[in-house]
């Protein structure tokens, strides 16, 4: 069971600070005092800082931010903008409607991308 934070009746949460200057970080669980509450972890402020900061910096380790590749707009998995795809939509239902040389498919799309992107998918189907 959870000891209950005095001051508010709740259970104590990450960053809360005691009378002495102790920050608590995190209920053990999987122990247990002899009164029933489970066991707490109390860090000095510098220390709670450093793990804070360690954790925050993993984390954006492990997942790395693309934005630079890919600007507010395009699609990462194809490399398009968004409107683009919204047209190779439009003219591959065309396609599958009416059949067209790539000449006729390169006259309808405005957008080299687009055009590349249907090329390959006709081929792909046999068109």
């Amino acid at each position: 069971m959870k000891r209950l934070n005095p001051k508010t009746n709740l259970p104590f949460k990450r960053g809360q600070v005691r009378e002495d200057g102790k920050v608590f970080y995190k209920y053990e669980l999987n122990r247990v005092k002899s009164d029933g509450y489970f066991i707490e972890n109390w860090l000095a402020p510098e220390v709670f800082k450093q793990i804070k900061e360690k954790a925050k910096k993993a984390r954006f380790d492990k997942y790395p931010r693309k934005q630079a590749n890919f600007p507010r707009g395009w699609d990462r998995r194809l490399g398009l903008r968004r409107g683009w795809i919204q047209e190779a939509k439009e003219v591959w239902k065309l396609m599958q409607r009416r059949p067209m040389t790539m000449a006729q498919l390169e006259e309808i799309c405005w957008a080299p991308q687009v055009f590349e992107l249907l090329k390959e998918r006709a081929t792909d189907y046999g068109n």
